[in-house]
């Protein structure tokens, strides 16, 4: 059995995560150098109208896509990893007592292969970052991959 980029359906994210108490969002940007998806101080509402308040300062970013079966399932991971390990003395500096990454991977064929290099998972711990994995199987039994005479489409 062949398979090309088409005939898998699989969607990922990779997100990061810095939290502190004193963290100072505006300056995580500007060490980081990309455009955080939420940011929040502590002490800041946590919805407009409440008295909720976020007890510590977060910044997240995220990123995604649709991979296909050839490209290694961590390179985004590996990459936001690159991004922060140079300045983590700096991150730090700007009040980040925790990093922290959710790798989210959805499968519409229900097939969920992840694999992490061993390089990136040193590199996580070297900043001595968490990882969280959430897989979601979202099996469409009408997908194109299972329609051929009960084989996989090449």
């Amino acid at each position: 059995m062949q398979l090309t980029p088409d005939s898998i359906t699989n969607d990922f994210s990779v997100e990061i995560n810095f939290t502190g108490t004193n963290l100072d969002p505006d300056r995580i940007t500007e060490i980081i150098g990309l455009q955080p998806a939420k940011v929040s101080r502590a002490g800041e509402p946590r919805k407009a109208g409440t008295n909720d308040l976020h007890e510590e300062g977060f910044w997240s970013y995220e990123t995604s896509s649709n991979d296909d079966i050839t490209e290694c399932r961590d390179h985004q991971l590996n990459c936001l990893v690159d991004a922060v390990e140079p300045h983590i003395d700096s991150l730090r500096d700007a009040g980040v007592d925790r990093v922290y990454f959710y790798y989210t991977l959805s499968s519409f064929v229900g097939l969920m292969n992840i694999r992490f290099k061993a390089e990136t998972l040193e590199k996580i711990g070297r900043i001595n970052a968490d990882l969280y994995v959430s897989c979601f199987d979202c099996f469409n039994p009408q997908h194109s991959f299972w329609q051929a005479d009960g084989q996989a489409q090449a």
